[in-house]
Order: C-alpha cells, then sequence, then structure tokens
C-alpha cells in the first residue's frame, strides 16, 4: 500500500493518493513482471468543495503500471513480451524498446537511467474537482511513490470524456467529431506538460526522466494551460 501527500498554501489544502500494487510471488508469466498500480486520489475538508472538519473525499481514482524490466531481465524476458502480456493497455509501450533495451530515439531524448518503466494509465477526477490542479498534483504523487527509480514515466494523453468507460462523466457527443477530439487532446497535451512530459519522436506517447527532477506544485498550479 502507498500513501503520498501534496500540500500547499493555497485554499485546497491537502491531496493525498492512497494506493495498492498487485504482484505475484512466485512470478511465472511474462505478465508478472507488470505491476498493476490502483488507487483513490483523496482530497481534505480544506478544500472547500464540501462541510464538515477533518474528514477526507475521495474526489478520482488513478491507475498505473510498474513495468519491472530489469527483474525480467534476469529470467530472460524481453520488455515486448512483458508489455504484451499484461494489456492492451501496456502493449502500446513496447514501442519504446528494442528487446531488452530503450530505442535510440528515447535514449537520445530522456537519458533514462534504467530500464524500468511506469506508465500512467488512467486518471479520473469527480466533475466538481476538475480545473483546479488536482490531476498534476495526483500524477505527481504517484511519481514520487513508484517512478523515482524508473528510467522513464510514459502516458498517452486521452480525454476520457470521448470513451465510454469514464467514471464520471458522460460520453461526449459526437458533433464535433474529430475537430472537437484534436483540440481537446491538444489541451490535455499541454495540461501533462505542466508536470514535465514531452512527446516521444514517432509516437503518440509522451515520457519525462525522473532523474531530471520535477516541477513543484506551485511551479505546477501557477502554469497555465494554454
Amino acid at each position: 500500500m502507498g500513501n503520498r501527500r501534496a500540500t500547499s498554501e493555497n485554499w485546497w489544502g491537502s491531496l493525498y493518493v492512497h494506493a495498492q500494487i498487485d504482484s505475484h510471488v512466485p512470478r511465472k508469466e511474462p505478465g508478472d513482471w507488470a505491476l498493476e498500480i490502483s488507487g483513490s486520489i483523496l482530497a481534505t475538508e480544506q478544500t472547500g468543495f464540501r462541510a464538515g472538519d477533518d474528514s477526507v473525499a475521495e474526489i478520482g481514482i488513478v491507475k498505473a503500471f510498474l513495468i519491472q524490466i530489469r527483474e525480467a531481465r534476469r529470467e530472460g524476458l524481453q520488455a515486448s513480451a512483458v508489455l504484451n502480456a499484461q494489456s492492451f493497455a501496456t502493449s502500446e509501450y513496447s514501442q519504446l524498446f528494442k528487446k531488452l533495451e530503450w530505442r535510440k530515439r528515447v535514449s537520445r531524448k530522456f537519458e533514462p537511467r534504467s530500464a524500468d518503466l511506469l506508465i500512467l494509465d488512467r486518471m479520473e477526477l469527480k466533475p466538481e474537482y476538475r480545473g483546479h490542479g488536482f490531476g498534476l498534483l495526483a500524477a505527481r504523487c504517484v511519481i514520487e511513490m513508484f517512478g523515482s527509480r524508473c528510467g522513464l514515466v510514459a502516458c498517452k494523453p486521452y480525454p476520457l470524456q470521448f470513451e465510454g468507460s469514464n467514471r464520471w462523466r458522460p460520453l461526449a457527443r459526437v458533433s464535433g467529431g474529430t475537430k472537437a477530439l484534436r483540440r481537446a487532446r491538444k489541451k490535455l497535451r499541454r495540461y501533462w506538460a505542466r508536470v514535465g512530459f514531452q512527446r516521444v519522436p514517432r509516437t503518440m506517447l509522451y515520457a519525462l526522466a525522473p532523474k531530471r527532477g520535477l516541477p513543484s506544485f506551485g511551479q505546477m498550479l501557477s502554469a497555465k494551460s494554454k
């Protein structure tokens, strides 16, 4: 289990990420080296959204995967075997690797210090908590908890209102179609750039190298998503 808190002098108070990680012992299948992380994003009552004292409200959820390539190497497994065995959500990230190593274009841009990868797969906030930077702070908390020893943290920004599995927001109407989706994706990419994510060359994926450091909470919240 993991529990990470972000604090600020801003009016909203404190934010927590309470997460658990699923693992198998002994590990036998390639997918056992792709550990699923799931958890809740929690905020204290100081946010001003709800009445009451000293209570905590769940404001969203997070899902990620910790891909332990270094451990898988010892078993003779290639990165693609681990990523493809877990789920479709992780298989797309196999394009970051060539056999057991990062692809050259990835290494040149990010200079990852290890072969392990943290995938931020999904982050959802309840509608009333959106637009206040909670998603940025939650992402930073997850990276600090699980990604500090990884070579890269990666994601594929996609506006969840355009897919049917969004827990708290109805599927966007088809009107506006491709243009609306393109605008939403562009806005979301700029949003995640505030955490430090940059596009991986020749892919639709975005990544950051934890060894280079992360923006402070204040820097993320003060940056404008144009």
